[in-house]
């Protein structure tokens, strides 16, 4: 595989692994502490010592519990305020405020309320075999983290972008392992195999800290390619495959989370200025930055969005990711809507593995930089320009990286304007139907079996309907001698 095409390998991979390195940094102050104390002592005190001379009806009254321990008129009503009279009891049992005396009353409110994917999440978790009762206090930390992080947002102007999470933003007390774990059961960071990938780098101890986690702490992108083939079913990579610029400190890849989030809005332009994330790395390439915007779920780009930045240097990467589906422009098709990144390199992702997991449709995308789209699924791309090079007073050429587990399907794609270089393609089975390969642009399409096709579309191969590069429209007499080249380009056909 050609070396440049494990860029956009590389980032779908370091989309995800956000969701692995991510932490809330937020904690409670003492004086909420100690707001909290009361309510925690008389739900846990009650659940865990029940006078064992009552029946066993009074007996599994937490409210009868609480009065027997002497707990005030108001600590009842908050008890029962979170909870509701049969949820007080329901939750209490359920989430092991009998077993653990550590719980609140605040975990058991958050517990109680979590989304049903989140419950969804917990309870498999908990049935693991490796799963531990003395797990229980980490579990309920991590599933309040989730319902902090994971909810649904709209992001139409740079107000409503969340607060950035990263590596730095560690704490000594949220139970960082128990969380990743979580979003694995939750589908935040890809499939079922994720569980695995995981287990293999954390442990299985859910009351450990990520922070001091020897094979996180001080580690760089890089320190996660072993894991890749597993992640994506793509090939192995190593550091000697791999471009050096991509070795970016952890410290540096930060994201901004949501459940699903929707970008833009279809009735006004949206105009969102990502600059403080993606500063200049003062030609430094210790200082490259990451910066995604990221869903648990699903990813949805609606109207005209522009992504402003003063830094036009290709020295940081802005991604767009879904662990689950990226829609662009899907809910309204006959209109034909811009995507542009004023800085430098794009990359759009999606972690589904079905043939749905990505759509661009009648869109414009255009970016300082390179551009990389990818999906772990299908890439669907349908009435589509590319833009690219675009970036400060003298861009250079720079190169566009679409990429797909499964399958490419392409009905409608050309490179207007910009500036582009090279074109990399790679999934099992590429189907190109109306694409317009700029004259002086050098192509490499890869797939399973790298021939290609110009009947039909068949799986494993390079299926041509009406592919130009430049003015020459390519056919089976086009690749007789092997690849397509001309005086000012080339269309070049491989194996993954």
């Amino acid at each position: 595989m050609n070396k440049s095409l494990t860029f956009i390998i590389s980032i779908i991979f370091i989309l995800h692994a956000h969701l692995v390195i991510a932490q809330d940094e937020s904690k409670e102050s003492e004086s909420e502490q100690e707001e909290s104390s009361a309510a925690e002592s008389s739900v846990t005190n009650s659940a865990t010592a029940p006078a064992a001379s009552v029946s066993g009806a009074i007996e599994g009254n937490p409210i009868i519990s609480m009065l027997r321990e002497g707990r005030s008129l108001e600590e009842i009503k908050q008890a029962i305020a979170t909870f509701g009279l049969a949820g007080l009891q329901d939750k209490a049992l359920k989430y092991g405020v009998d077993k653990d005396p550590n719980l609140s009353v605040e975990d058991l409110a958050l517990t109680a309320s979590l989304s049903a994917s989140i419950q969804d999440a917990f309870d498999a978790l908990t049935s693991e075999q490796w799963y531990k009762e003395s797990y229980q206090t980490a579990l309920v930390e991590a599933a309040s983290l989730a319902g902090e992080l994971l909810i649904d947002r709209t992001i139409t102007d740079t107000k409503d972008l969340p607060s950035s999470i990263n590596i730095t933003t560690f704490t000594d007390n949220r139970y960082n392992v128990a969380f990743i774990h979580l979003l694995s059961k939750y589908g935040a960071i890809g499939s079922s195999s994720s569980d695995s990938i995981v287990t293999d780098i954390l442990g299985t101890d859910l009351t450990t800290e990520l922070s001091g986690n020897a094979n996180v702490s001080d580690k760089s992108l890089f320190s996660y390619l072993p894991y890749l083939s597993s992640y994506s079913g793509g090939p192995t990579l190593s550091e000697d495959n791999i471009p050096s610029d991509l070795n970016i400190p952890l410290s540096n890849v930060s994201l901004a989370p949501g459940n699903v989030i929707t970008i833009g809005s279809a009735s006004a332009p949206s105009e969102i200025d990502v600059s403080e994330h993606l500063e200049s790395a003062q030609s430094s390439a210790e200082n490259y930055k990451v910066y995604t915007i990221g869903a648990a779920k699903d990813i949805n780009i609606n109207g005209n969005v522009t992504f402003e930045n003063d830094n036009d240097v290709e020295d940081h990467a802005l991604v767009i990711a879904a662990a689950d589906n990226f829609k662009l422009n899907f809910d309204s098709q006959d209109v034909k809507r811009k995507i542009v990144y004023e800085g430098s390199n794009l990359a759009l992702a999606a972690g589904n593995k079905d043939e749905d997991s990505m759509y661009l449709i009648n869109t414009e995308i255009n970016t300082g930089g390179n551009l990389a789209v990818g999906s772990l699924g299908t890439l669907n791309m349908t009435t589509v320009d590319l833009i690219v090079g675009t970036g400060g007073n003298n861009s250079d050429p720079d190169n566009i990286y679409l990429f797909a587990s499964e399958v490419i399907n392409i009905n409608g794609l050309n490179f207007t304007g910009g500036n582009v270089n090279d074109i990399y393609m790679a999934a099992k089975t590429i189907n190109l139907t109306n694409v317009n390969f700029p004259a002086t642009s050098n192509v490499s399409l890869n797939s399973e079996l790298g021939k290609p096709n110009f009947t039909g579309q068949l799986p494993g191969h390079i299926n041509f309907t009406n592919v130009k590069h430049g003015l020459t429209t390519l056919s089976e007499s086009s690749f007789a001698n092997g690849d397509f080249i001309s005086e000012t380009g080339s269309v070049k056909l491989g194996k993954l």
